[in-house]
């Protein structure tokens, strides 16, 4: 066996031209579905660690009650059921966050929009200030007790300049209506394209206005240690509350929905969850009714664009093996010809057919391999470039980027399967022109005159 290798490694590096063109087009294929998949990969990171920023953590625990008219108030009343849930994760936690939240009609002369106003205890939050992209105004003054953060589109349809005030007419927890007074000290851009369009105010004042303690709060947002625990940090945390107290179903926008009703009623129910929405009552309960919800719940609709992004890769590798597949088919007819005599020569000294045919195929899984391994250091030096390009602090991008740079991550798995699936593509290709040397009579190989 070992001088079959030999002999294929000799082939391969004798025909060095034939090798490197061969193993050139291999290599950018590899380059190109290594470089889209560590791009994804870790778009999907910097992605979930910045809306994990902007919306204040990876597991949401709400809470609801309903009052003796019917009436479902957003609040958490039972501190210590969530508490002794939170306590079982206590090993992942990083950080638990406090908010509360409100629709809200802002006004501005004689214009006006509805906008969720998010409470921010902005002492416990310093990463949101570094998170947030700021079009206009600064952050300096965000600890005031009036001071708010508006979205760039609301800002833009009322008009409103930074310095200016505008008033905000809400419903308080018991539906009254309250109005407040807040100081627009900065525009922050636009991420409504995930879900995000929320304006940012003190916590204690949107508690006042909501005829709420003023160290109450609606919502914990929790941070983990690793994002990758999410799912089963948030699976405890339900199962936990559930043995205790009236607990919602969990919705996931997930990927396998039958139809698109139903996607569209688990999208909207995730988010109601975390963002307050209206909730229909089935049936009455008593005390706080909890809902669970996790980052990965909301970001499913991101995700699937992304999986789609990685398909359409994975498409396009397969369609650039394909053609070179027909490269590698055809060289190794063009070989077989060329080796004819060659071939009649190890046959007629005691060379097996399938000693032969192996040798065939052991230079195209060399020629693969090497390829393989140009495209994979390729792909490393390309996403090391640029990583080190250092993005606008304002551009558009800063949403997907990690400290203002682009990010990639190897996922072993996509390589695993794109460097199978090449060299299985690459011996099935050589395999033909390997089983017809393998056949060639050593007498008629011997008399060839090609």
């Amino acid at each position: 066996m070992m001088t079959t290798v030999r002999i294929a490694f000799r082939n391969t590096r004798r025909q060095k031209k034939r090798s490197f063109l061969l193993g050139g087009a291999i290599a950018f294929g590899v380059m190109m579905i290594t470089l889209l998949n560590a791009f994804t990969a870790g778009l999907i990171d910097n992605v979930k660690l910045n809306f994990s920023y902007i919306i204040g953590g990876h597991i949401f625990i709400t809470g609801s009650e309903l009052t003796d008219t019917g009436r479902v108030i957003n609040s958490i009343g039972d501190d210590d059921i969530a508490q002794t849930a939170l306590d079982e994760i206590l090993p992942y936690v990083q950080q638990v966050n406090r908010r509360s939240s409100s629709m809200g009609l802002l006004i501005f002369g004689a214009k006006d929009a509805v906008q969720r106003l998010d409470g921010i205890n902005w002492e416990a939050e310093p990463d949101l200030i570094k998170n947030l992209s700021v079009t206009e105004g600064s952050l300096d003054e965000v600890t005031d007790r009036q001071a708010m953060i508006l979205p760039q589109a609301t800002a833009n349809k009322l008009g409103v300049a930074v310095g200016e005030t505008v008033l905000v007419k809400l419903s308080t927890v018991t539906g009254q209506q309250n109005l407040g007074e807040f100081r627009v000290i900065a525009i922050s851009q636009d991420q409504s394209g995930f879900g995000i369009d929320s304006a940012f105010v003190s916590l204690s004042y949107l508690n006042e206005l909501l005829d709420l303690e003023e160290d109450a709060y609606q919502m914990l947002h929790v941070f983990l240690k690793d994002m990758a625990d999410m799912d089963m940090a948030a699976d405890i945390v339900y199962e936990s509350i559930a043995a205790r107290a009236e607990v919602e179903p969990r919705y996931s926008m997930g990927l396998n929905m039958d139809r698109d009703e139903d996607l569209e009623e688990a999208q909207m129910e995730a988010l109601n969850q975390l963002f307050g929405g209206e909730r229909q009552v089935v049936e009455p309960w008593e005390g706080t009714k909890f809902a669970v919800t996790t980052l990965n719940d909301v970001m499913a609709p991101v995700m699937s664009l992304i999986g789609v992004l990685n398909t359409i890769g994975l498409v396009v590798f397969i369609i650039l093996l394909l053609i070179t597949m027909v490269g590698i088919m055809n060289t190794f007819r063009m070989v077989l010809i060329e080796r004819t005599q060659e071939i009649g020569t190890m046959r007629a000294i005691g060379m097996q057919q399938s000693a032969v045919r192996n040798i065939f195929m052991l230079e195209a899984l060399f020629i693969g391999l090497g390829g393989a391994c140009a495209g994979f250091i390729m792909a490393n030096i390309v996403m090391l470039a640029l990583s080190l390009i250092h993005f606008n602090t304002d551009s558009a991008l800063k949403f997907f980027l990690y400290q203002n740079r682009l990010t990639f991550r190897l996922v072993p798995g996509s390589v695993a399967l794109n460097l199978t699936l090449l060299l299985v593509m690459t011996v099935l290709a050589a395999y033909a022109p390997a089983r017809a040397a393998a056949r060639l009579r050593p007498a008629d190989a011997l008399r060839a005159t090609y």
